[in-house]
């Protein structure tokens, strides 16, 4: 398999949506597992993007890849060094009380098991993942005046990979 963004992209993809309702609460095949960030989606679509159903409820849970790729300027024999930068983030719903926190924390553990499942060379798309960043989490406002505050959770992998100079 060629290693490129989608490939990485796509394989880490699956392997959230392959928990998304055994293990992340989704009502739904898949879940609401996105391949880019909202940062990248139209602001009249942040609704659409982010909700998703929950035991039946429309609630905000929302995760989602980005990829992005970067060749040594040089090439040896036409293979030259690649380094993915990975950003997995989670979008969930704010509540009071502190479960809406903790679910989130509990399911990010879950992704982790899940990519870590793809083995260090995550499905065979990279030689192999060099580090991760801790899962960090914040309260996101002003995305919609609807939709009030979001917690966002994040994490970041780098991984690298010899591969054909494009």
């Amino acid at each position: 398999m060629a290693s490129t963004e989608t490939t990485v992209r796509n394989v880490i993809v699956a392997a959230i949506q392959a928990i998304a309702v055994t293990d992340l609460g989704f009502d739904n095949a898949n879940g609401n597992v996105k391949d880019y960030l909202i940062d990248w989606e139209r602001p009249e679509k942040y609704a659409q993007y982010l909700y998703s159903s929950v035991a039946t409820q429309k609630v905000v849970r929302c995760w989602a890849v980005q990829v992005a790729g970067h060749d040594e300027w040089y090439a040896t024999g036409n293979q030259t060094a690649r380094t993915y930068t990975i950003d997995v983030v989670a979008y969930y719903q704010w509540q009071s009380g502190g479960t809406d926190i903790n679910t989130l924390t509990d399911h990010a553990r879950k992704v982790r098991n899940a990519i870590r499942g793809l083995q260090s060379n995550l499905g065979g798309t990279v030689d192999r993942v060099l580090s991760n960043t801790p899962f960090t989490t914040e309260l996101k406002d002003g995305l919609d005046d609807k939709l009030g505050l979001l917690i966002e959770g994040r994490t970041t992998y780098v991984a690298d990979v010899v591969s054909p100079d494009w």
